[in-house]
């Protein structure tokens, strides 16, 4: 293998020239389908395309004409005064949120009722307690404008400017209202996609500064610091051509895609200066200390973009569909960092490079002897750093049982954001941001005994799904239930019970006039002709419950209205924001383990080829585990909850952490070889890569760190999570491998 890295480095070097035109004739090519890459703003996405809730959702938007609502909401004290100006104010405001493109119809008191609103009359005040949640408040205060978005609208852009057209409009209300807000799926889709393209060019420009500053600081050298970024930059433009190419998106999860690219980048490149000065040290010229560090780094350097692209593989196994894009969408980047170094370290490292540079780059200070004192003690005591990693690691066990998934989806932003105080206004004055839905068969004509039928069923929903309290006690879970069987009786000019049954047909029919005239899109919304089926209608239940729940308290309520609803009709169907995204966190801890448990199966086998020896594989991997469970079982100790970022942790962490024992390894395997004893062969190897392995993990830390920035909590969690990791891999690197080599290598 020596001869042939030799071979290669020599080819590197000689044909630097070539290499550097072919890189920058493939960044110019990737350049425009680079560009062509785009986020990928639905739901849907989150979902494999045959998923059976995805196809329950898709129906429900199909049936009934899309299924986006907005809720625009707004305080009004004299909402109900008997003089009609708060319905005035309403109908005022109403107007200009219909005169917004991309809103193709609105619910509201005044469509309702008109000037009639504030009146005392039977059926008015039966509308007025139907709809309570919907258009307006327990409180008598608060005004809600529900706004049926255009579902002809393709384009997510048109969605995103209708969006925040909606909010602007809200913003600035008649009379010297306090400004309202806008909230729903489509609002909290829109702002979370917002929030990550900001964080991918904020990111970009904060982890590139940093890692960099950590180049030039701890090795003053400028050209390195435009090697790495060159690297970098060519790696990451290349990835976004190739996943264009192959026609993927970004999704939720890509912000981190550029970080993640820059920190693999600087610490490949930082491996190799820390050789190449140390070669410049000893005397060598440039050509010579390039090449003798190539030759000794192709190798791990390959095996470690091959462990970093297996640790981002391992996510496919997700059930999250933007977890299992980032995954390959990281693996293809991981590898090209590896293709891009070859390209363009040879020439940018040697081009004009003077014998001032040269000294001043040799005589680099890098002060940094703790890490081969570290391991000169651990070699003297290895059963006992070995026994505390052991305990360690049972400990981190014991936490990671503990751990829970965040359940609410308004909870993956600041508090401080939009979304999250709209949300919370919802789930406070409306009565829950909770919503989803139950599909049944229907007739074509609804008639007074499928009314009947539904509001049984209606009944039996909100009397019979509970959640137990804080006190086990078991609580209803439904806080409304609504549907045209509720609004038709209710807009009847006469209460349904007193009048007799021959005539209450003709009772429900005026009942729906009443919303066939002043709100059509209304009807269409709840009861419509199947997609599928012409010969079929279909009949819409809307559900309301509590968002701040946990997992398993919304998977129970959703479990037993699927029940319910089942006994009433086996071809029901129960779905919605609400169940989706349910299903989503509720995955996110089985993902966490299956992941962990594919990214150390597939590093083992990567390192196992790469050492050629399985017991070197694992001796590799020990020291890499123990940190990140550690970390994940503190989450658990500490109540922290996994979300959307938290469920890659594992094996993103083991595939960047393992990349320190690959080096720290093969420098080991190349000193044994010189003929050093085992004792002698670790202190060798600590002082040039150790050294190597610090400077890198603050590189990459540094990158991380720079996601501390973001609004959206999972890249947050993703950043701070990993660096931990990071840095616990380290430690693990210079205590946990040494010790565990000189246990199993005694002479």
């Amino acid at each position: 293998m020596g001869i042939s890295c030799k071979t290669i480095a020599n080819f590197l070097i000689r044909r630097r020239w070539q290499l550097l035109l072919l890189g920058v004739l493939a960044a110019i090519c990737a350049v425009i389908p680079a560009s062509r890459l785009d986020y990928d703003r639905r739901v849907e996405r989150m979902f494999a395309a045959d998923d059976p809730l995805l196809l329950d959702y898709l129906r429900l938007k199909e049936t009934f004409g899309g299924n986006e609502l907005v809720l625009a909401v707004y305080d009004d004290p004299d909402l109900f005064h008997e003089d009609g100006s708060g319905i005035d104010r309403l109908a005022s405001i109403r107007e200009s949120l219909e005169s917004v493109a991309g809103v193709a119809g609105t619910l509201t008191l005044d469509k309702l009722f008109g000037p009639f609103t504030t009146l005392e009359a039977e059926p008015i005040v039966r509308l007025r307690a139907l709809f309570e949640g919907y258009t307006h408040g327990a409180d008598q205060r608060t005004s809600c404008v529900v706004c049926m978005l255009d579902p002809s609208m393709v384009s997510q852009q048109q969605r995103a400017q209708t969006v925040n057209e909606l909010r602007r409009t809200m913003e600035q209300l008649p009379d010297g209202l306090s400004g309202g807000i806008v909230t729903g799926e489509p609002v909290m889709m829109v702002d979370a996609y917002h929030y990550v393209e900001m964080d991918s060019r904020t990111l970009s420009i904060i982890s590139t500064v940093l890692s960099a500053l950590v180049i030039l600081i701890s090795l003053r050298s400028p050209r390195w610091v435009i090697i790495a970024l060159v690297v970098v930059h060519s790696s990451l433009l290349s990835t976004k051509a190739v996943l264009s190419l192959a026609g993927f998106n970004l999704s939720l999860l890509s912000a981190t895609l550029t970080a993640m690219v820059t920190v693999i980048g600087i610490a490949t490149t930082i491996h190799i200066l820390v050789h190449y000065k140390s070669h410049l040290s000893a005397g060598a010229e440039p050509v010579a200390a390039l090449e003798s560090a190539l030759e000794k780094l192709l190798p791990p350097v390959f095996w470690a973009c091959t462990t970093d692209a297996t640790g981002f593989l391992a996510l496919c196994l997700a059930s999250v569909t933007p977890i299992r894009e980032y995954g390959i969408m990281m693996a293809v980047g991981s590898m090209l960092v590896f293709v891009s170094t070859c390209l363009f370290v040879p020439w940018i490292a040697l081009v004009r490079i003077s014998a001032a540079h040269t000294a001043t780059l040799a005589a680099a200070p890098i002060r940094l002897q703790w890490p081969r004192q570290l391991v000169e003690r651990v070699t003297k005591r290895p059963g006992i750093v070995v026994l505390v990693g052991l305990l360690l690691g049972l400990i981190s066990v014991m936490g990671f049982m503990r751990l829970e998934t965040e359940t609410d989806f308004t909870r993956n932003f600041r508090a401080n954001t939009p979304i999250v105080q709209s949300y919370q206004t919802v789930e406070t004055r409306l009565g829950g941001a909770g919503a989803f839905d139950v599909i049944i068969p229907a007739p074509e004509k609804l008639d007074w005994d499928y009314f009947e039928k539904t509001r049984r069923l209606e009944r039996r929903l909100l009397a019979k799904v509970t959640v137990a309290d804080e006190n086990g006690s078991r609580q209803p879970a439904l806080t409304k239930v609504l549907s045209l069987a509720d609004a038709g009786i209710a807009a009847s000019p006469k209460d349904i019970r007193s009048v007799r049954s021959i005539f209450r047909q003709t009772v429900i029919t005026v009942g729906l006039g009443v919303f066939e005239r002043r709100i059509p899109e209304f009807i269409k919304a709840l009861h419509a002709p199947s997609p599928v089926d012409d010969n079929q209608y279909l009949f819409r239940i809307m559900l309301r419950t509590r968002e701040q729940q946990t997992t398993d308290q919304k998977a129970d309520i959703i479990r037993q209205v699927r029940e319910i609803c089942a006994a009433y009709s086996p071809e029901a169907k129960v779905t919605g924001f609400f169940v989706l995204l349910t299903n989503i966190v509720g995955s996110v801890m089985r993902d966490q383990w299956s992941t962990m448990a594919a990214a150390v199966l597939g590093i083992f086998l990567v390192t196992t080829v790469a050492f050629r020896s399985p017991l070197m594989a694992l001796i590799g991997l020990a020291p890499n585990v123990v940190p990140i469970a550690l970390v994940m079982g503190l989450m658990g100790w500490l109540g922290l909850k996994i979300n959307l970022g938290g469920a890659m942790i594992a094996a993103v962490s083991l595939g960047l952490s393992i990349d320190s024992s690959v080096h720290f390894i093969y420098s080991y395997r190349r000193a044994r070889s010189a003929g050093y004893s085992c004792e002698q062969a670790l202190l060798e190897t600590s002082g040039t890569v150790g050294r190597a392995m610090v400077l890198a993990t603050l590189a990459l830390i540094a990158g991380f760190v720079a996601l501390c920035a973001s609004p959206f909590i999972p890249t947050i969690y993703f950043g701070v999570l990993v660096s931990l990791a990071m840095l616990g891999g380290l430690l693990g690197n210079l205590l946990v491998l040494p010790a565990l080599i000189k246990l199993t290598h005694r002479q």
